[in-house]
């Protein structure tokens, strides 16, 4: 397969495809028309002495410095020596190329207006299979400079990049370095890869919920669709809507009620639903916008906030507290399956309690990753002034994405120990669900998760379970 990067129509879902199966990319005949002519533009405005920021001037505080005499792509050069300044951790891999295709196809947009051997060099790097190697430090959310400046050098061999040599040919325009690095391309695509993740994980956390709604026996009124268009936020219906066909064929045990656990699912996984919906809205905007200053468009230049990721950093902080919630309710699933006052059952799904202690061990696994998660809760918004005061806000996008990737890796490791706790409910009890839906979750689980219910370790049992809800469940 070739995927066409066209600067108008990337997704979440895409670009995770692009950056994790290393297929081969090519960029579509109208975006790369796009960036030529505002190359062209670009060009005209450098030749009538027009004043543009980055080009004709120094940066940030240093707007009002004239560059003078000093060749246009020397100073490129030292902006993107200036600004390679980053720390901490390398991204992994699979990040560094999901940011590089991320910074294509914005620049198939056309507002940035690179020269072409530019645009032709992180095509190379990413078909080549490189990875570049940037630090996660180094961005406030307004612009990832770091990492992007290193990108840049990377392509002129001047840094490295994992399984790639430097890029011959690339020529850097009158203002091709601050083009490079006038992007959130970094945050954008951590974002995108942590949105497709969860939306994968949200379905099958959700399938999870339903084989646990039957093996602890739960009222499935609470699901009614009666109940939730009293209520109609949209993801609620929705949520209920799901756990009911996925139910189908259960009939429940007639009990009163159940605990919040089970009765409030529908309310809690409702809001994720929504934050992740927007979540996916604000990340296909970014994934195909404009976002350099200044911007050329119509001839002119226009300088410009569009690297202000404000929208991004704010959709993901409402996604990490909607995920907080349903990992907390899900850790309180886990309890009620370890409960013989819910299930009927021995106390933690024990072989024999007293003598075993069953899956007791699970609820202080999940809280601890209940705990860590709430922390990633907290908004990462936050004032910030820099550069003599010419840069007075910042969004801080990068560390509420950073922040989404590990929020979603615990909340797998919560619904790891639910599925673990519920197939050993069911296997207790020596049924298979009688709910439709259930069944195939139920059969690969058996079929992937040890049997044996004496105690041993279930470090394995967490493993599997957490590979099988990688896949596609439901």
């Amino acid at each position: 397969m070739n995927f066409v990067l066209d600067g108008e129509s990337l997704t979440p879902a895409e670009l995770a495809e692009v950056a994790r199966s290393r297929m081969p990319v090519s960029l579509a005949d109208a975006g790369r028309r796009r960036n030529e002519q505002a190359h062209q533009s670009t060009r005209a405005l450098q030749q009538a002495g027009a004043a543009v920021y980055g080009m004709s001037t120094g940066v940030g505080a240093l707007k009002t410095e004239s560059l003078g005499s000093i060749a246009s792509d020397e100073q490129q050069l030292r902006l993107l020596r200036s600004h390679a300044g980053g720390a901490g951790e390398p991204v992994s891999a699979e990040l560094g190329r999901a940011t590089l295709a991320v910074r294509i196809n914005q620049l198939a947009r056309g507002g940035a207006g690179v020269h072409p051997s530019l645009l032709d060099g992180l095509l190379h790097a990413l078909n080549s299979g490189a990875a570049p190697q940037f630090r996660q430090l180094g961005s406030v959310g307004t612009g990832d400079l770091g990492a992007l400046a290193e990108i840049g050098l990377a392509l002129l061999g001047q840094r490295p990049m994992l399984g790639l040599e430097p890029v011959p040919g690339v020529t850097l325009g009158p203002r091709d370095g601050l083009m490079l690095m006038s992007s959130n391309a970094h945050a954008v695509a951590e974002a995108a890869l942590a949105c497709a993740d969860l939306s994968r994980l949200l379905v099958n956390a959700e399938a999870v919920a339903a084989l646990s709604f039957e093996a602890a026996r739960a009222e499935p009124s609470a699901l009614d669709a009666r109940v939730h268009q009293h209520r109609p936020h949209p993801g609620q219906i929705s949520a209920a809507a799901n756990l009911r066909s996925l139910l189908e064929g259960y009939s429940g045990t007639a009990r009163l009620q159940d605990s919040f656990a089970f009765r409030c699912l529908p309310q809690v996984q409702g809001p994720l639903r929504e934050a992740l919906d927007y979540l996916e809205h604000v990340v296909r905007i970014e994934l195909n916008a404009g976002a350099e200053n200044a911007l050329v468009t119509d001839g002119v230049a226009l300088a410009n906030g569009n690297f202000h990721a404000a929208p991004l950093a704010l959709a993901l902080d409402f996604a990490r507290n909607a995920l907080a919630q349903a990992a907390s309710l899900g850790a309180c699933r886990l309890s009620d399956l370890l409960d013989p006052k819910v299930t009927g059952l021995t106390a933690f799904l024990a072989e024999r309690p007293g003598p075993d202690s069953g899956l007791m061990i699970l609820e202080y696994t999940a809280q601890a990753a209940v705990a860590e998660l709430k922390t990633l809760a907290q908004p990462a918004t936050q004032a910030a002034t820099l550069s003599m005061g010419i840069e007075n806000h910042a969004s801080f996008a990068t560390l509420a994405a950073r922040h989404a990737t590990r929020a979603v890796k615990l909340w797998r490791v919560t619904v790891a120990c639910e599925l673990v706790a519920a197939l050993r409910a069911l296997r207790l009890r020596q049924e298979r669900p009688k709910a439709r839906g259930n069944r195939a979750l139920f059969e690969w689980a058996m079929a992937s998760l040890p049997g044996e219910l004496a105690d041993r370790p279930t470090v394995e049992d967490l493993d599997r379970a957490g590979a099988l809800l990688e896949g596609q469940l439901a």
